[in-house]
């Protein structure tokens, strides 16, 4: 079937679910999606990807099996021989190993003896791609009518996506990004990153060391009331999964404090689980620049786990986000001449409010236990809306590698119904800030803004009345600062 006759029948069930009375509309909403776009193919799944790891788009509906999304696409037909001259190859296998959405990955040898895998780039997504991205738009603006915008903010989401799309066909820039990390992770004792020989690859063919073993989404997707994923990694590998997943999240946080570059894409389907505990990072089409300030990053692990050992400042934590992520917007408000310091301000009122909040609120202590933090930070608070505080851009794509993670891990934890998320969190964090403590952090603090004085007065309004919703902390705030 056509992609362009499927958009009229994704239309026509959203609209039939839309004027049932089935009590469970938003799941059969995204459900629809999911399957529709599945059908799609292409840069369609490829944003399925984004979905599945974003404001937990499966909840209430899917299950295991719809991780395969994240491996296993339908194969394309194309001639291997129009992309690699098989001169330097023994073989190369005809039906792919694996099939993503942008790239199908075929096995080989080469004359020299190394078994690679070849990843070429699909025929479809070089002709299609833009018209692809305008139709994916069309239907991005359809769906946002059908659910709520606290799920997800599909504009945003869409943006991202496309912006990436771009990237990722870029191999070029790929096989660079996979450098950076060959290096960084030479002799690294738990993280192998496949070798790239450059000779061989072109801007539609990337060949690369072939990393024999399942991926995370494999295992996932196999996972049932008889097979456990603890049990399936052990029996594939021999390793304990959830210190394999362990030291992925706790690389992404070091690398993320003390390396240029942070692994961009870390969703279930570009983790090979391997034994010994160890792990192989694939593909590398998107990677994500240090933050603003690592050492402000540095700050912002250890508040996160000083709460979950414990110590419930949630005023800390905001604060040691809103610095590591909008520096900008910080600075400017700490220029603003008050009679106090307006974030710290903010950090007592929220600690007060927790305190009263937290005593009749089980259902927030319950997910804060579980790891959640930002998600009992508003139960908490009850203010989704009371600081009105936006990531800059250059801090977003690597906020969104790490959302990537933390919503795997999320949907992980779900799946397997142990509630292992804040086990994971405080041994990602440990990990990250035993090899800081260690080694220590650069000194790179943040303490300017582009921001004028006026214009910090201006930003100053602005969150004051968003705070005015929530009584409790707008009278907080105003005794401590005016």
């Amino acid at each position: 079937m056509k992609k362009r006759s499927l958009v009229l029948p994704l239309i026509t069930q959203l609209l039939k679910i839309y004027v049932s009375d089935l009590s469970n509309k938003e799941q059969q909403y995204k459900k629809t999606i999911f399957y529709q776009l599945k059908e799609m193919g292409g840069i369609y799944i490829k944003f399925l990807q984004v979905l599945c790891v974003s404001g937990n788009f499966t909840e209430g509906w899917g299950g295991p099996k719809e991780f395969e999304i994240f491996n296993q696409v339908s194969s394309e037909s194309l001639n291997i021989s129009e992309y690699v001259n098989k001169e330097f190859f023994s073989y190369i296998e005809e039906t792919p190993f694996a099939c993503g959405s942008f790239a199908q990955l075929y096995k080989g040898k080469l004359q020299t003896g190394e078994i690679v895998a070849v990843k070429i780039l699909r025929p479809s997504i070089t002709i299609h791609l833009k018209k692809d991205l305008k139709k994916l738009k069309r239907i991005v603006k359809l769906v946002g009518h059908f659910l709520p915008k606290t799920f997800i903010d599909y504009k945003a989401a869409f943006e991202e996506f496309s912006n990436s799309c771009l990237l990722e066909t870029d191999y070029e820039r790929e096989v660079s990004n996979m450098e950076y990390f060959i290096q960084l992770y030479q002799n690294h004792p738990y993280v192998i990153i496949p070798k790239v020989y450059h000779e061989l690859c072109n801007k539609e063919v990337i060949v690369q060391e072939f990393i024999e073993g399942p991926t995370l989404a494999d295992l996932i997707s196999k996972m049932s009331s008889y097979d456990s994923l603890e049990s399936l990694a052990y029996q594939y590998t021999g390793s304990d999964v959830w210190s394999q997943i362990i030291i992925a999240g706790g690389e992404a946080l070091r690398t993320a404090i003390t390396a240029d570059y942070v692994f961009g894409d870390p969703h279930p389907g570009n983790i090979i689980l391997l034994p010994q505990n160890k792990i192989a990072l694939i593909d590398f089409g998107i990677v994500s620049s240090k933050p603003t300030s690592q050492e402000a990053f540095y700050e912002w692990v250890k508040s996160y786990y000083n709460i979950l050992m414990g110590d419930l400042n949630y005023g800390q934590l905001l604060q040691t986000t809103c610095m590591c992520f909008c520096p900008d917007l910080v600075n400017a408000l700490r220029n603003c001449q008050t009679d106090g310091d307006f974030f710290d301000a903010i950090a007592e009122a929220i600690n007060k409010k927790v305190k009263v909040v937290s005593n009749n609120n089980e259902v927030a202590k319950g997910i804060a236990a579980d790891g959640h933090l930002f998600t009992a930070f508003i139960q908490f608070i009850d203010s989704r809306n009371a600081l009105n505080i936006k990531i800059d851009t250059y801090n977003f794509q690597l906020l969104k590698s790490m959302q990537t993670f933390l919503s795997s891990v999320t949907a992980i934890d779900k799946r397997y119904g142990n509630h292992r998320f804040s086990e994971v969190m405080i041994g990602a964090m440990r990990y990250a800030l035993d090899y800081c403590e260690t080694h220590g952090v650069r000194h790179d603090t943040v303490n300017n803004t582009k921001y004028s004085v006026n214009e910090s007065y201006e930003l100053l309004l602005e969150t004051l009345s968003s705070l005015a919703n929530d009584e409790f902390l707008f009278q907080t705030i105003s005794e401590r600062v005016f």
